[in-house]
C-alpha cells in the first residue's frame, strides 16, 4: 500500500512537469534551428550565387576563347590562300586587309575570304601581275562597300554579283543598282558608258576591265568613298568598323601575332562608337523629349477639345481640385484650355507658343525639363 502512496505521489509531481518539456524542446530546438536554418539558407545562397557567377565567366571566358580559335583557323586559311595566289604581293594584299576595317568595314578575313574568291580570274585578265591585281583587287572590295553602304544592298549580294563577273555570270549585274540590267548586253552597255567617261576602252569578259569601268561609273552615282566616312560618321557605319576591329584582334590572339596594332585600332573604333556617334544620340533624344511635348500636345489637346467639347470645363475642375491656395485663379491655373479655345483658328505656331507659355505658368515640373533640354544642348555644343 505504501508502494502504490509513493508511486501515486510520484506521478503527479512527474506528470505536471512533464508537460512542459515537449514545449521547451520545441522552443529550444525551434529557435536554433530556425537560425541554423537561415544561416544555412545565406550560406547557400551565397555559394550559390558565387558558382553561379564563376560558371558565367568561364563560360564566357570559354566562348571568347573558343571565338578565338574560330577566328584564328578562318584567318590562318586565308592567310594561305593569299599567300598562294599573290605569292610577291601578298603583304600588300595582308595591309589592305588590315586596314580594311576602317576603309571597308570588314574584317581582315572577311576582306581575304572575298578576294580569294575570284583572285585568280582576275589574275588571269593582267597576264599574272600580282602587284597590279592586288590594286585592282583592294579597289574592287572598296567599290563594292562604298555601294553597300550607299545603296543599302546586302554586302554579301554584291559580292555574288562580283565573283559572277568572274564566270561570264552578269545576271546578278543588277544588284549594284547602278542602273544597268542583269544581262550582257548591259554590262556591255556599262562599258561603254565608262569609256566615254575615261576614254579607255573597256573588253567584255575581262575582268580587270568590267571592275575598272564599274569604278568609273560609281562616281557618276556619288557611290565612292561612304564605306569609310560611315565608319567615322555613322551608327551603324562605326559599329561595324569596331566589330570588324573586335574580330581582327580575335584572330591575331590565336595565331599569336603582335596584338599591339588591332587593339589600338579595336580601342580607336570604339572610341569612335561610343563617343562620336552613340552618346550624341541618347543625349539629343533625351532633350528633345520637351520639345517633342511642347509640339505634339497642342495638336493632341485641340483635337481632343473638338471631338469632346467638355474638355476646357473638365480641365478647370481639375485645376481647382489639384491647385493650392497660393495658386493663381483656377481659370489662370487652366490656362491651356482657355488658349486652346481662343486659338482654335491659329496657326499651329502660334498655338505651340500658347502651349509652351501655358505648361510655365502651370506645370512646376516643366522648366526644369525645358533646363534640362538647353544644358543637354549646351554640352553637346560644348563637348562635340
Amino acid at each position: 500500500m505504501a508502494d502504490g502512496i509513493e508511486l501515486g505521489k510520484a506521478y503527479v509531481q512527474i506528470v505536471p512537469s512533464a508537460k512542459g518539456i515537449k514545449d521547451s524542446i520545441v522552443e529550444e530546438l525551434g529557435g536554433e534551428s530556425a537560425r541554423a536554418g537561415e544561416s544555412a539558407g545565406q550560406l547557400f545562397t551565397g555559394k550559390l550565387v558565387g558558382t553561379i557567377k564563376t560558371v558565367l565567366g568561364t563560360a564566357a571566358i570559354g566562348k571568347m576563347i573558343s571565338d578565338s580559335v574560330n577566328a584564328g583557323g578562318a584567318l590562318q586559311q586565308s592567310l594561305g590562300g593569299i599567300e598562294t595566289l599573290f605569292k610577291d604581293s601578298a603583304d600588300k594584299v595582308k595591309t589592305y586587309a588590315a586596314q580594311a576595317y576602317k576603309t571597308a568595314g570588314l574584317s581582315a578575313n572577311d576582306y581575304m575570304e572575298s578576294t580569294t574568291s575570284f583572285a585568280a580570274s582576275l589574275l588571269s585578265s593582267v597576264s599574272q601581275d600580282t602587284d597590279a591585281a592586288a590594286q585592282l583587287a583592294n579597289m574592287a572590295m572598296v567599290d563594292m562597300s562604298d555601294n553597300a553602304n550607299k545603296m543599302g544592298t546586302s554586302m554579301q549580294d554584291i559580292q555574288n554579283a562580283y565573283q559572277g563577273f568572274a564566270k561570264q555570270n552578269y545576271t546578278m549585274l543588277d544588284n549594284l543598282k547602278l542602273g544597268y540590267g542583269g544581262t550582257q548586253a548591259e554590262m556591255q552597255r556599262l562599258l561603254k558608258d565608262a569609256e566615254k567617261i575615261s576614254g579607255v576602252h573597256y573588253d567584255l569578259g575581262n575582268l580587270a576591265d568590267m571592275y575598272s569601268a564599274i569604278h568609273i561609273i560609281q562616281p557618276e552615282l556619288a557611290t565612292t568613298g561612304p564605306a569609310a566616312r560611315e565608319a567615322t560618321t555613322t551608327l551603324t557605319g562605326s559599329f561595324a568598323s569596331m566589330k570588324a576591329a573586335a574580330q581582327n584582334v580575335l584572330g591575331q590572339m590565336a595565331l599569336g601575332e603582335d596584338l599591339q596594332p588591332s587593339l589600338e585600332a579595336l580601342v580607336k573604333t570604339a572610341c569612335t562608337y561610343l563617343v562620336d556617334n552613340l552618346l550624341p544620340l541618347v543625349v539629343n533624344a533625351v532633350g528633345g523629349i520637351p520639345e517633342a511635348i511642347a509640339a505634339l500636345a497642342p495638336a493632341i489637346l485641340q483635337t481632343c477639345r473638338i471631338s469632346h467639347p467638355g474638355l476646357p470645363q473638365a480641365s478647370r475642375i481639375f485645376c481647382r481640385r489639384r491647385c493650392p491656395p497660393s495658386s493663381p485663379s483656377p481659370k489662370s491655373c487652366g490656362r491651356i484650355s482657355v488658349i486652346l479655345s481662343r486659338q482654335a483658328s491659329t496657326s499651329s505656331s502660334a498655338l505651340q507658343t500658347g502651349w509652351w507659355r501655358a505648361c510655365r505658368s502651370s506645370s512646376p515640373t516643366f522648366p526644369i525639363l525645358s533646363s534640362i533640354s538647353r544644358a543637354s544642348s549646351t554640352t553637346m555644343h560644348r563637348k562635340f
